[in-house]
C-alpha cells in the first residue's frame, strides 16, 4: 500500500521534512507487550528541524477503542464458532484481548508521561508540537497538490515552513522500530 505525502520546507534555510515519516511503524515495548506509538509532527529544538514526536492527546480515542475491543471480545466469546479447533481460530479469538492489553498499557504510558513527550529521532524533551496548516488539495492522481504557507516558523532561522504537495507515493515498511519504556517510565531506543 502506498501513501501520499506533503513536504514541509523552510523558506529561508531549506530545512525540510516529509509527512510520510508520520506513518513509520514506531512501537513501544513495555512489560514485553508491543504497543503502537501515537505520534504527531513537531519541531525538535535539539535536532533544529521538524520530525516525529510522541503525542499523548488522543486519550478519548483510545477509550473508544477499548469499548470497541471489549464488545468484540464479548461477541467472540458468545459465538458458537469461538470453539478454538485450530491455532488460527485461537489466534483470532485472542486478538481483541491482546489489543485491549496493548491499549490499556498505552493509556498507562500516556497518563504517566503526558507533558514529557519526546522527539522520536533523538529522544529530546525540547519539542514544540507543529500547529501549522498543511491541508492541501488531494488530487485525482492520488497525491497532494499545490502549496501553502503553514504559519509555523522555523525556530532556528525564523523562516516559515511552506507545505508542498509531493508527486511521490511511499510504500509503508512493515519492520517496526522499537522504543523501550522502563518500569520507571523512561524512554530509550531498543
Amino acid at each position: 500500500m502506498s501513501m501520499p505525502s506533503i513536504v514541509l520546507r523552510c523558506e529561508k534555510c531549506d530545512d525540510s521534512a516529509n509527512t510520510f515519516s508520520l506513518f513509520r511503524n514506531l512501537r513501544y515495548l513495555f512489560k514485553n507487550i508491543d504497543i503502537c506509538i501515537s505520534k504527531s509532527f513537531g519541531y525538535c529544538i535539539d535536532c533544529d528541524s521538524l520530525g516525529v514526536i510522541e503525542n499523548f492527546n488522543n486519550i478519548d480515542y483510545k477509550l473508544e477503542q477499548i469499548q470497541y475491543c471489549s464488545e468484540e471480545s464479548i461477541n467472540k466469546a458468545r459465538s458458537v464458532v469461538s470453539i478454538n479447533l485450530t491455532p488460527s481460530m485461537m489466534q483470532s479469538s485472542a486478538a481483541p484481548v491482546q489489543e485491549l492489553t496493548s491499549i490499556a498499557y498505552f493509556l498507562a504510558i500516556a497518563l504517566k508521561r503526558k507533558g514529557d513527550e519526546r522527539c522520536l529521532r533523538c529522544l529530546s524533551r525540547n519539542i514544540i508540537e507543529f500547529d501549522g496548516d498543511m491541508n492541501l488539495h488531494y488530487g485525482l492522481g492520488g497525491c497532494f497538490e499545490g502549496n501553502k504557507r503553514t504559519g509555523f516558523h522555523h525556530l532556528g532561522c525564523g523562516g516559515e515552513y511552506i507545505a508542498y504537495g509531493s508527486e511521490n507515493r511511499f510504500f509503508l515498511g512493515r519492520k517496526p522500530t522499537y522504543f523501550n519504556v522502563s518500569e520507571s517510565w523512561d524512554l530509550s531506543k531498543a
